[in-house]
């Protein structure tokens, strides 16, 4: 980074360990929801309403940090060549829509755990290119 920009790299970072956090405490929480099949429907819509406030906190929290990561390669305020765009989580995020269309056992396979994949590539082709 830039000699004024290590900041910027701090708070994307930041943010995205953030979502990362609220991610795993959003999905921690399925397995919980899974065992209160015995509660009242009152009880299981307040646990669903908490579970759905981490998730919007979560993909708002890691779309403000692509959002950020995007730009700072867009306008050059990193070290990260331009044709890096192509490898950035928000750029591979956008693939889900494509391999949505894939035949089933392919489809699991994929996407089941794309939510990793995109940050692998990224990372890996950041120890390729740069």
């Amino acid at each position: 980074m830039g000699d004024g920009y290590e900041f910027l790299g701090l708070v994307i970072s930041f943010i995205w360990m953030f979502s990362f956090m609220v991610g795993g405490v959003f999905h921690s929480h399925w397995f919980y929801l899974s065992l209160i099949n015995e509660v009242d429907s009152k009880t299981f819509k307040v646990i669903e309403g908490f579970i759905e406030v981490l998730r919007k906190i979560t993909y708002v929290a890691y779309t403000i940090a692509n959002a950020l990561l995007f730009i700072a390669i867009v306008v050059q305020m990193i070290k990260i060549p331009i044709f890096m765009i192509v490898c950035t989580p928000a750029v591979l995020f956008d693939l889900l829509i494509i391999l949505r269309k894939l035949p089933q056992p392919y489809y699991l396979l994929l996407v089941g755990g794309w939510g990793n994949i995109p940050l692998i590539i990224y990372y890996v082709s950041l120890l390729l290119f740069v």
